[in-house]
């Protein structure tokens, strides 16, 4: 895992090499959160075995020495890119998945987990999908400290194909809503979210992709 510093016109100023998960021959950075302290927030997908993949967070100085790190999974199952959002009040949350076929009732279903700067779990949501799959693809804190998110399901009991879902959490690890959304005019057999922010009036504003077969040829467009 690398940790570069450069300067505002890009150039490199620092490169510095992390140490591995004990165990983990194989690391990624895959997340970076800024905490208030000047300090790093990193998630890490850690490997030592082909199609296995377990979640860490490490927060480390700006050098990259090790203040301290948790595991986010227990199950090693392969893992959607962690993404981690700074809450106003330093807190911070992170989400994450577990595949199907993973060794738990959970697989196929999405975590958000807030933690304090110190390490310590405050809540966490689990957003179960028994039998199918979601991941979470981008998350963002809203102007009244909500925590909304956005990404793809693979729930087959509202359509045959992936389609999009975005949720928001209060603060306190509350379910404020979620939605699933089918075809719109469009008509898109496939529809995936990417990423989302909020504007100035508190609309939620996302982005992604859709995708339909040609009516009259049946390929994909």
């Amino acid at each position: 895992t690398l940790l570069l510093t450069l300067d505002t016109s890009g150039v490199l100023l620092r490169r510095d090499t992390l140490e591995n998960i004990a165990g983990y021959p194989r690391n990624g950075s895959e997340a970076i959160l800024l905490l208030p302290t000047q300090e790093y927030i990193l998630g890490i997908g850690a490997q030592n075995e082909p199609n296995k993949i377990y979640g860490y967070i490490r927060k480390t100085d700006t050098i990259g020495n090790t203040i301290w790190e948790q595991p986010l999974n227990d199950v090693a199952t392969s893992t959607a890119p962690i993404h981690l959002a700074r809450l106003q009040d330093g807190d911070f949350v992170v989400s994450w998945i577990a595949l199907l076929g993973g060794l738990t009732e959970n697989r196929g279903s999405c975590f958000v987990r807030r933690y304090n700067p110190a390490g310590d779990i405050i809540w966490q949501y689990t957003f179960e999908a028994i039998g199918y799959g979601r991941n979470i693809q981008d998350l963002y804190v809203c102007a009244n400290g909500d925590i909304i998110g956005c990404g793809y399901t693979g729930n087959f009991d509202i359509t045959g194909n992936p389609t999009c879902w975005i949720f928001r959490l209060s603060p306190q690890g509350e379910l404020v809503w979620m939605r699933e959304y089918v075809y719109w005019e469009s008509l898109a057999q496939f529809m995936l979210l990417y990423a989302l922010t909020e504007d100035p009036h508190g609309d939620i504003i996302a982005t992604g992709y859709a995708n339909r077969p040609d009516p009259e040829t049946g390929f994909w467009k």
